[in-house]
């Protein structure tokens, strides 16, 4: 279900975990650019191949894409694996890659443009100068949005019904960071009023052309589909993936949003973090004005969801690596994840992308962090560092306080067990692997329990309780039920958009508590939408409506109409 904080950036940005590696195919074809180099960029290049080789085998994943910049400029590519797994065709350098979120970048450099050009104020309230816009904060301002400081919800769709066709903020803008692919979607508004382009035009030539990108597409469309690796996606989309599991095409979608519709190869992103860069060093660069590029490069609103001590700022999150800071993003598409990191002291950096979604928290932070670390030992003359280890989810913290045997209502019974130093769920004679997909949740492949997680509950050191969908666990015996509230029975249940970036999820009704599964309680509010609980996500609402038989036959998730299935 489509939630509205980058759940997938859950942990630390470069947090790793024991799941074994294994290969994903007999053998991986590599495709290396790397004409004029130095050998001792070669060298390193080297090794970051390497470790994507390593990577792409312990996740099991078709292919990846990827490039590096050293301090001094020079580049290198790669493409390794394959395009198409059926027809066996290796991936190259020149295949089409969709970046997702990093495309928030381009859109904050061509607004940045417009600014200096004098066509837009972006610390100015939008409604001020553009009435229209579907925003309902006068105070907004095209900064605050650029920045996911409007507090705005995460994935609204454009002109929410609910709302009069108005993105809300929740919080006051310019206070909290809270993500938010609808507001980058108004932004493309803006920059076609602004610009008098369309939006696509716009990116392109305020853009990607003056930077040599020429092989960039500021939009995905189906006219440019042969020129695209493959996507793909696991078979069972409804359940939890784990790395091995089989995997088919997936679904192909004409994407124009700027909340994230570049394609790119690895030689074109090599420029773009060359751009990045000299930004950031205060280096000559095409495009943006001395002010303008040092304001592109300064991350200034704490942005957790990108780790502990990470800020936002213009399309860009800064954080550090081995203490010394660096510029990142990384992208999630339907089929496509991908990273980008640039060191703010050398300018070294790395980008890759993997044709395949995200599942299990996946984008490849690992690689381009090893590609920083290797691109600041060329800088220092130093020897190269080795690669970290090809680990795929975090390792669970405090697992002991969770194993053990559980009892629920109807017979219902789960071992928790602990195999080769990965947790493992046991219950009618079947068993299954565990993932964490929460601080405290987990989800499962296990064939008669994997349609819910698993979120655990208790003192700290000691889980006492267990939920599995609305059906509550405990250590020593079968506990009593809470007693459902009537009034939330009507509410509850599985609901599914066939928009393939909300998919489904469930409404479960927990005694006296409404809860949306991986997002947590909601609430009853004043004006009859539903809210978060949780105070970090009061950006978000929801609704139900179009009752029949006294139960919601339609929920909305920030405006995003979900039907009931059951």
């Amino acid at each position: 279900m489509v939630i509205g904080r980058r759940g997938l950036l859950a942990g630390s940005v470069l947090a790793g975990g024991m799941m074994l590696a294994r290969p994903a195919f007999a053998a991986v074809p590599v495709q290396v650019r790397a004409d004029g180099v130095s050998p001792a960029f070669r060298a390193a290049f080297d090794r970051l191949v390497r470790y994507a080789q390593a990577e792409l085998s312990a996740w099991t994943f078709p292919a990846m894409t990827l490039s590096m910049r050293s301090a001094s400029g020079e580049t290198a590519s790669a493409a390794i694996g394959l395009a198409n797994i059926d027809s066996g065709r290796a991936v190259t350098t020149a295949d089409l890659f969709q970046i997702g979120s990093i495309s928030k970048s381009f859109v904050a450099v061509a607004l940045l443009r417009l600014a200096d050009a004098g066509k837009i104020d972006l610390d100015r309230p939008i409604l001020q100068f553009a009435s229209d816009m579907p925003i309902e904060d006068k105070r907004v301002t095209a900064a605050q949005v650029i920045n996911h400081a409007a507090g705005f919800p995460g994935n609204a769709p454009p002109f929410p019904r609910e709302t009069a066709g108005k993105l809300w903020s929740a919080t006051v803008p310019g206070e909290n960071f809270h993500y938010s692919n609808s507001g980058y979607d108004a932004l493309a508004l803006l920059i076609q009023r602004a610009s008098g382009m369309d939006f696509p035009t716009a990116i392109r030539k305020l853009v990607l052309e003056p930077l040599g990108m020429q092989a960039s597409r500021p939009v995905i469309l189906t006219e440019d589909r042969p020129q695209f690796a493959l996507g793909y996606a696991p078979v069972r989309a409804n359940r939890a993936w784990f790395p091995g599991d089989p995997l088919s095409e997936g679904s192909w979608m004409d994407i124009e949003r700027a909340a994230g519709s570049v394609a790119s190869t690895p030689a074109d992103m090599a420029r773009w973090m060359g751009f990045i860069a000299a930004c950031a060093m205060g280096k000559p660069q095409p495009l943006l004005s001395a002010s303008s590029a040092k304001r592109f490069a300064t991350p200034v609103i704490l942005a957790p969801d990108f780790g502990p001590g990470a800020h936002y700022g213009m399309g860009l999150a800064g954080f550090d690596v081995d203490g010394k800071p660096v510029l990142h993003h990384t992208g999630g598409m339907i089929t496509f994840s991908s990273a980008i990191t640039v060191d703010r002291g050398t300018g070294a950096g790395a980008f890759a992308s993997v044709n395949i979604s995200g599942f299990g928290g996946y984008r490849p932070r690992k690689v381009t962090a090893y590609g920083v670390q290797l691109g600041r030992a060329l800088a220092a003359g130093a020897a190269l560092p080795e690669a970290p280890a090809p680990v795929t989810f975090a390792p669970v913290e405090n697992s002991a306080d969770l194993i053990g045997q559980w009892y629920g209502p109807d017979g219902l019974t789960m071992a928790i067990r602990s195999v080769a130093g990965q947790l493992q769920l046991e219950s009618g004679g079947a068993s299954g692997r565990l993932r964490p997909s929460g601080a405290r949740s987990f989800a499962t492949d296990h064939p008669g329990l994997w349609q819910y997680g698993l979120e655990f509950e208790g003192r700290e050191g000691r889980a006492e309780r267990l939920w599995w969908g609305d059906r509550l666990l405990a250590r020593e015996a079968a506990p009593a039920q809470p007693k459902r509230d009537p009034a939330l029975a009507g509410l509850a249940g599985r609901y599914l958009s066939n928009d393939p970036w909300a998919g489904s999820g469930y409404v479960l009704a927990r005694g006296d508590k409404l809860v949306i599964e991986g997002l947590g309680e909601i609430v009853r509010h004043a004006d009859g939408s539903w809210r978060s609980a949780d105070p970090e996500l009061v950006q978000e609402r929801f609704w139900f409506d179009s009752f029949v038989d006294g139960r919601a036959q339609r929920f909305s998730f920030s405006g995003e109409p979900m039907m009931r299935q059951a």
